[in-house]
C-alpha cells in the first residue's frame, strides 16, 4: 500500500463511504480472455479502451508521470482482466525481488489497484504486484483507515520485464467480489504505480498530496459491466495437519506427543449481499510464530489477528474507540508445567456477514473445548450498522461468552457468563468535519451485583481537516469495573482520558527533503475522582528524503502520578529517533532509539530506560532475502526501587529462498533473555495448485535460563489444504 499521509482519526466504520464524481472508464467485453504471461500480445487488449497519462502525487503533485503507464481492461462473464504497460527508459534499473505471497512489494517497483463494486466506497478490494509477479491483496474501507492485509482472494497475475519496461496482467474472478449484479451504479476504481529508484508515485487520476489512493472521491467510475456472473458462490477448503513432537527432558514413556487434526472451511454466498461461513475444527496452524515483544508501558499489548477464519469479513465487526470483539481471545494456546502445549480448540464456528440496503451486519458463533485452566465456552458476537449518509452510520454491537466450570491443578473455577452491549456512531458534515462516539456496558455473573454505573465505557470525539492540516480531539471514560477482556480488548480501564492533536503536512517536490510532517499530540488520564493520573505530550517530526530515507524524531514529556506508591509524582521525558534507509538497496537498515526517565510497570520500579532497536534486510539475490532484528533494553533503577538494574535483549532472524513463486524454503529463529527461550524453525512451502498448499516444517525450542541452551522439545509439522471453488 502506498499511503504517505497519515489521517489521525479514531476507528472508522465499514459503512463509511463517499461517492466519487470523477472520470469514467468503459469496460469492454471479450469472448477470448488473455493468456496470463505478461506479454500483452493477446487480441483482446487491442479491443480495450486503453487509459494512459498517469499523474504524479509525489514528488510533483499534479504533473504527468515521468514514465509512460497505460492501462487496459476487458471482462468476461466470470472475471475482470486488467493489464499494465509500465514503460521505463532505464529498464536495467527496475527493482524487483521474488517473494512469497502476501509479502510486501513496497521496496520494489510495483503497481496496484483497487475495485469497489458497491460504488459507495464500502468495500475496496486491493491487488498489487511487482515485476516478478508477486501476489499481494488486501481489503480496505474508510479511505484506507480500516484494512485487512491478510484477506486472501482467489486470483492470479503474471508479469514480465522487456526492453522498454515491464508489463503485468491481472485476472480477478467476480466470485471474489460482493456486488448486486442488477445494480446500475458504476463501480469505483483506482490504480497506481511506484518507480522505486526515484520514489515517484503516480495514479490514473489526480490524487491530491493530502489524500492517499483510497480516497474514493478521486476514483474512476467503471461503466459497461453487464451480464457478469459471480458464480455459485461456494468455496470449500478441507485440510489435515499433524505435529509429532519429542520432549527430551521428560521420562522416556512421556517424551513423545502427536497432535493431529482435520477439518473443513466452507463459505457460501447468499444472494449478492450476504456470506455464510461455517467451519469444523478450523485450520489455525501457525506457519510463522508471533514475534517476542517487550512491554514498557502499562497498556496491554495488542497482537493482530492472523487466522484466516477470523480475518475474512472482519470489517463487519469493527466499532468506534472500544473493541468489544477481539478474536485473539478465542482458541488460545496454553503450556503446562512440562512445556507441552494444549490448544483450546475451536470445535465449530459460523459467521454471517454482509449488507442489505443500508444495513450492514455481522454475526459470529464458536464453541471451544476445555484446555488446562481454559474452560469450554460458547462465544456469540452480533454487530449491525445503519448507513445514515455518505461516510456516516449508527450501529449496535453485542458479545457473549458462556463458560463452563473447570478444575485445573487442584483449583476449581466456576461457570460464568459474560456479555457486553454497545451503541456507536460516526457522522460527517460540511465535508471537513466529522464526529464519533460510543457507549458500552458489560454484564458478568462473577460479580454479585451488576451495575451499569460501575461497568460502562463511553467516548466521543471530533475532527476537522483541510488540505494538509488536521485537528482532532477525543474523550474516553471507563468505570472502575469496566473491562471487555473476556471477548474484546481495551488497553486500560478505570480512567478518564482526554486527548487531542494537530498535524500539518508539507510537500517540497523533488528537494532533498521531499516532505515534512509535524504532529503535536497530548493525552491526559484522570482517576475516577478527576485527580491527575498520567499526562503525556509528544512532538513528532517526520520526513522522506530524495534518497528514499525516512527519518523520524519524537520528543516526549509528561508526569506520572498513578505509579505504585500513592501520592508520589514522577516527571518523565523521552527522546525517540527512527530511520529507514532506501528499501530498494541490497542492504537496507531500520533503527530506533528511545531514552528517557520512565516507569517500569512490570517490576513497579522507576528509572531510566535506553531502548535500542536495529533491523537489517539483505537481498544478495533476486530470490534470496535475509533479515535480522535486534532489540536491546537497558534499565537503570533509582535507589530504593523494588527492582535493581537489568537488561533485556530480543533477537529475530529470517532467511527465505524462493525456487519459484509457488515454492519457497524459509529459516526462522527468535529468542529473548527475558524468558530465556529460543525457537528455530525450517519450513518448506508449496502452492501445488492455486490457493492449495503443502507445508512441511521442523521446529525446536531451547531454554537458556542456566546458560545450558537445553533442548526443551523438537518436532515435525505437516499441513495440507486444498481449495475448491464453485
Amino acid at each position: 500500500m502506498r499511503t504517505c499521509v497519515a489521517i489521525a482519526l479514531v476507528g472508522l466504520s465499514p459503512l463509511c463511504g463517499a461517492v466519487a464524481g470523477g472520470e469514467t472508464w468503459r469496460m469492454v467485453r471479450t469472448t477470448e480472455p488473455p493468456v496470463l504471461d505478461g506479454r500483452l500480445d493477446d487480441p483482446c487488449w487491442a479491443s480495450s479502451l486503453a487509459r494512459a497519462g498517469f499523474i504524479q502525487r509525489d514528488p510533483r503533485p499534479g504533473e504527468p508521470s515521468t514514465e509512460e503507464t497505460t492501462l487496459y481492461a476487458v471482462y468476461t462473464d466470470r472475471a475482470l482482466y486488467i493489464a499494465f504497460f509500465c514503460g521505463d527508459s532505464q529498464p536495467d534499473r527496475i527493482v524487483s525481488r521474488l517473494r512469497s505471497r502476501d509479502s510486501s512489494v513496497w521496496p520494489d517497483d510495483n503497481i496496484d489497484l483497487w475495485i469497489d463494486p458497491t460504488g459507495n466506497g464500502l468495500q475496496l478490494y486491493y491487488f498489487s504486484t511487482n515485476p516478478s509477479g508477486v501476489k499481494y491483496d488486501a481489503l480496505y474501507t474508510s479511505r484506507g483507515q480500516d484494512s485487512n492485509p491478510l484477506w486472501n482472494a482467489h486470483w492470479d497475475v503474471a508479469a514480465a520485464v522487456g526492453e522498454d519496461g515491464w508489463n503485468a496482467e491481472f485476472e480477478i474472478p467476480f466470485s471474489n467480489l460482493k456486488f448486486d449484479s442488477d445494480s446500475k451504479k458504476p463501480w469505483l476504481f483506482n490504480a497506481g504505480r511506484l518507480i522505486r529508484r526515484t520514489g515517484e508515485e503516480s495514479y490514473t487520476t489526480a490524487v491530491p498530496y493530502e489524500h492517499n489512493m483510497f480516497y474514493v472521491e478521486d476514483a474512476v467510475r467503471l461503466v459497461g459491466l453487464e451480464g457478469i456472473d459471480p458464480g455459485v458462490g461456494v468455496k470449500v477448503t478441507p485440510y489435515a495437519k499433524g505435529d509429532h513432537r519429542w520432549f527430551p527432558p521428560l521420562p522416556t514413556e512421556d517424551n513423545t506427543d502427536f497432535q493431529g487434526n482435520a477439518g473443513i472451511d466452507i463459505d457460501v454466498d447468499i444472494g449478492s449481499n450476504l456470506t455464510l461461513a461455517a467451519a469444523v475444527y478450523p485450520d489455525f496452524a501457525e506457519i510463522d510464530l508471533n514475534p517476542d515483544q517487550y512491554q514498557i508501558g502499562f497498556d496491554q499489548i495488542f497482537v493482530p489477528e492472523t487466522r484466516p477464519f477470523f480475518l475474512r469479513d472482519s470489517n463487519y465487526f469493527n466499532t468506534i474507540n472500544f473493541q468489544p470483539f477481539y478474536s485473539r481471545r478465542i482458541g488460545t494456546r496454553l503450556f503446562d508445567e512440562n512445556g507441552v502445549y494444549h490448544d483450546a480448540d475451536i470445535v465449530v464456528g459460523a459467521r454471517l456477514t454482509g449488507k442489505v440496503g443500508k444495513v450492514g451486519m455481522g454475526a459470529f458463533y464458536a464453541h471451544t473445548d476445555e484446555a488446562l485452566s481454559e474452560p469450554a465456552s460458547d462465544w456469540v458476537i452480533g454487530r449491525t450498522a445503519y448507513e445514515l449518509g455518505p461516510r456516516s452510520f449508527v450501529g449496535l454491537v453485542g458479545t457473549m461468552r458462556s463458560a463452563t466450570a473447570v478444575n485445573y491443578d487442584g483449583t476449581a473455577y466456576s461457570a460464568y457468563d459474560f456479555g457486553s452491549f454497545g451503541l456507536d456512531y460516526e457522522y460527517y458534515f460540511k465535508d471537513n468535519w466529522n464526529t464519533w462516539g460510543m457507549l458500552i456496558g458489560t454484564h458478568d455473573t462473577r460479580f454479585p451485583r451488576n451495575e451499569l454505573s460501575a461497568q460502562y465505557g463511553h467516548s466521543g470525539g471530533m475532527a476537522w481537516r483541510r488540505g494538509g492540516f488536521e485537528a482532532w480531539g477525543n474523550y474516553v471514560d471507563s468505570a472502575e469495573r469496566f473491562s471487555t477482556d473476556e471477548t474484546g480488548f481495551v488497553p486500560r480501564t478505570d480512567v478518564r482520558t482526554v486527548e487531542g492533536g494537530v498535524s500539518q503536512q508539507w510537500g517540497f517536490g523533488d528537494a532533498l527533503f521531499r516532505n515534512l510532517r509535524a504532529h503535536l499530540h497530548g493525552i491526559q488520564h484522570r482517576d475516577r475522582d478527576w485527580d491527575r493520573a498520567f499526562d503525556q505530550y509528544e512532538l513528532e517530526l517526520s520526513t522522506l528524503t530524495r534518497f528514499s530515507w525516512r527519518l523520524n524524531l519524537n520528543l516526549i514529556a509528561g508526569v506520572d502520578q498513578r505509579f505504585y506508591r500513592e501520592g508520589e509524582k514522577h516527571d518523565f521525558y523521552g527522546l525517540a529517533t527512527e530511520f529507514n534507509t532506501n528499501p530498494a538497496a541490497v542492504v537496507s537498515l531500520f533503527g530506533e532509539t528511545i531514552y528517557g526517565s520512565l516507569a517500569d510497570y512490570t517490576t513497579s520500579s522507576w528509572g531510566r530506560l535506553s531502548h535500542n532497536s536495529l533491523g537489517v534486510s539483505i537481498s544478495p539475490l533476486t530470490q534470496l532475502q535475509l533479515g535480522g532484528h535486534l532489540q536491546y533494553n537497558r534499565w537503570w533503577m533509582d535507589k530504593g526501587q523494588p527492582s535493581s538494574d537489568y537488561d533485556v535483549a530480543i533477537w529475530q532472524t529470517t532467511a527465505e529462498y524462493l525456487f519459484t513463486r509457488e515454492l519457497f524454503f524459509r529459516l526462522f529463529g527468535q529468542g529473548s533473555t527475558q524468558n530465556d527461550q529460543n525457537v528455530f524453525r525450517a519450513l518448506l512451502g508449496w502452492e501445488y495448485t492455486p490457493d492449495s498448499n503443502l507445508y512441511l516444517a521442523y521446529e525446536q525450542w531451547r531454554d537458556d535460563s542456566d546458560g545450558a541452551f537445553e533442548l526443551v522439545n523438537h518436532g515435525i509439522f505437516l499441513k495440507l489444504d486444498h481449495f475448491v471453488q464453485f
